[in-house]
């Protein structure tokens, strides 16, 4: 079976990698991630997402409420479910499905994972194979199933996984969120069935201990080339890394198949940090591209790392984008641009301009980034967002309704 190892990062702001980008992690984090997910036909049950609590803490949905937005046919993520009562323990998942029933067959999704010891709860927003799910807890995002933004057609396709009529489950190992979305499922899914059964719902994934244990994962630009940097905390029978790419062609946003451009090899055992390096000798060229690493033990069994992508955007001026949504309540995403690298500075100031949040303040490479600003605690009202850098100012006007 097709795994991943985990990638540690508790970085909360994403980067857009260009290809100046020097060094930036691939994000995730642990939290409360979809661990199987069912699609059918549209208009058809069942449909649903198990949410996995892999943190040491039981959840009180009632002071923390669970919000699963979706991302339609390539739009913006928009609230569809608010889980605000209830519990759930460590370790424990909760089933959310479009109805108790599965239609025709007779099977009651709900008894089928409550047998199993989960709770189910039933909501009937409906989602089909190409859209994008997001799931928040408390105004935090703690996983990204697909990529909001992009309509990827029918569904979401790679290694014989899709999120068309298929009941796929999380690989074994994976115990974080992916933060910035994919396109290719099989990075993090296998399939469980490719029709209408239940299997697995329910029943909370494995939890043993990975192989390789993976600290960061970065790409970059080393003389007009793609230069990629990895290093590891821990290794157990790690007989090296297959380094593969896929290529985006200018034509509907497509993409190559994933293909092996190398290979490294590993430490075998050992208990203290290791880095590793990989230069992709072609020249960098007007297409975007993306990479992972194919981890290799050495009883041939393997496991993939997230995907760390690299486009051809190059940051060319100063700028602050925007915010998106605006009115918001209570999440917008503030976007930026710096076209050097430079200290930088973005804050959030009330109408009276009294400074409300500090979202960014240090050292960054050329390059645009995107920072959530969560307003949960703030009374509606206008506000405004600052970006400062090298002796530039912009602002942005926000609008937060409640």
């Amino acid at each position: 079976m097709k795994k991943n190892f985990l990638i540690k990062s508790g970085v909360h702001m994403k980067r857009i990698l260009t290809i100046i980008v020097i060094a930036v992690l691939t994000l995730s984090v642990k939290g409360q991630i979809i661990s199987q997910y069912i699609e059918t036909s549209s208009g058809t049950t069942p449909k649903g997402i198990e949410i996995w609590n892999n943190t040491a803490s039981t959840i009180d949905f009632a002071t923390t409420n669970l919000v699963v937005q979706q991302g339609t046919n390539g739009g913006a993520p928009a609230n569809v479910v608010t889980v605000s009562s209830g519990t759930l323990s460590s370790g424990a998942v909760l089933v959310i499905g479009t109805a108790a029933d599965v239609s025709g067959s007779g099977t009651g999704f709900k008894d089928f994972v409550e047998t199993n010891g989960a709770t189910f709860i039933t909501y009937s927003f409906s989602f089909n194979g190409d859209d994008a799910l997001v799931i928040k807890l408390n105004g935090v995002t703690t996983d990204v199933f697909g990529t909001p933004g992009v309509d990827p057609g029918t569904a979401w396709t790679g290694n014989g996984v899709s999120t068309a009529n298929q009941n796929i489950s999380i690989n074994d190992g994976i115990n974080t969120g992916d933060l910035d979305g994919w396109t290719d499922p099989s990075t993090r899914f296998s399939t469980t069935t490719t029709d209408n059964a239940l299997t697995g719902f329910g029943i909370a994934p494995s939890t043993s201990t990975l192989p390789v244990q993976l600290n960061s994962f970065t790409a970059g630009l080393y003389e007009n080339k793609i230069k990629l940097n990895w290093s590891t905390a821990t290794e157990v029978n790690n007989y090296g890394f297959e380094i593969e790419r896929q290529i985006l062609k200018q034509v509907q946003n497509d993409s190559n198949g994933w293909e092996k451009i190398g290979f490294v090899q590993g430490h075998g055992n050992s208990n203290s940090p290791k880095d590793y390096s990989f230069i992709d000798q072609e020249k960098v060229a007007e297409r975007s591209r993306s990479y992972r690493l194919k981890q290799l033990d050495f009883d041939g069994s393997f496991h993939y790392s997230d995907v760390v992508s690299v486009n051809n955007a190059l940051a060319k001026s100063f700028k602050l984008f925007a915010p998106y949504p605006n009115p918001f309540n209570p999440n917008t995403t503030i976007k930026f641009s710096i076209p050097a690298a430079s200290n930088v500075s973005l804050k959030i100031y009330d109408i009276i301009g009294n400074e409300i949040a500090n979202l960014v303040n240090g050292r960054k490479d050329a390059g645009e980034y995107e920072v959530d600003f969560n307003a949960k605690n703030l009374p509606s009202g206008i506000y405004f967002s600052t970006l400062r850098s090298n002796g530039n100012t912009q602002t942005q006007k926000l609008i937060l309704m409640k």
